[in-house]
């Protein structure tokens, strides 16, 4: 008989966060105990913590604020859902409308990014490396580096869009259990994706605004053909 595995660090430090959050222990515009504290109370690396403050950050649990922390923007117990989740979820349009917005977002990133931002996206990056691991589910991380890039554009319309809009989007892309492994478990696949995100990270951290929109529409591009069924090696060479 096969044994349940025990859950990953991080998912269990998430849970125990949503807890104090959901019971009021951690109240809504509090403060997140620091990095450092949290590494000491459950006595695992930084990189666990991180972790798990993407995981509750892109399902909007937390908001990291350059300089001040993490605070709590809302309570578990009331998260409403977001209007455009109840509708029915067109997939063309879906890319129309992310290739417009992502795009020009890259853009302003380039322009408009400090360490902490890029930072944050290679946090998601590792997080969505280590996704077939089950530290946490692929389309987490993939929301995360995406809400990273919006949230460096400095505008607030831009990461809330990807906070609630995109984050649908995204997550409509994976299958909760089954995708899992095919979406990140599959080395093709995983490289693609993973070479996709790097070509946008360094362009944004040089400052290239050019460079940075192409090199999202490029993974955008790469996106589409993933869903319509097409080789690793066609995405590559397509997009």
């Amino acid at each position: 008989m096969m044994q349940r595995k025990k859950p990953k660090l991080s998912v269990r430090i998430v849970a125990e966060l949503r807890r104090r959050i959901e019971s009021g222990e951690i109240v809504e515009g509090g403060r997140l105990p620091t990095e450092i504290a949290l590494v000491r109370e459950f006595g695992v690396s930084r990189t666990v913590i991180r972790e798990a403050v993407t995981s509750l950050t892109s399902d909007g649990w937390v908001e990291p604020r350059q300089g001040a922390g993490v605070f709590v923007i809302r309570r578990g117990d009331e998260k409403k859902p977001c209007p455009w989740a109840l509708q029915q979820v067109d997939p063309a349009a879906g890319d129309d409308f992310r290739l417009a917005m992502e795009v020009e977002a890259a853009g302003l990133a380039a322009l408009r990014r400090d360490a902490s931002d890029i930072e944050a996206m290679r946090q998601a990056q590792e997080a969505l490396a280590g996704a077939g691991s089950g530290e946490m589910p692929p389309h987490k991380a993939d929301i995360a580096f995406h809400c990273a890039v919006a949230a460096a554009t400095r505008n607030v319309y831009f990461r809330q869009v990807a906070e609630s809009l995109m984050a649908m989007l995204i997550r409509n892309r994976f299958d909760d259990e089954a995708g899992t492994e095919a979406a990140a478990g599959d080395g093709e696949w995983a490289h693609a994706i993973h070479a996709e995100h790097e070509a946008v990270i360094a362009a944004i951290a040089a400052g290239d605004a050019e460079a940075a929109r192409a090199a999202m529409q490029r993974h955008l591009a790469g996106c589409r053909v993933r869903r319509a069924g097409s080789s690793p090696k066609q995405c590559m060479a397509g997009g």
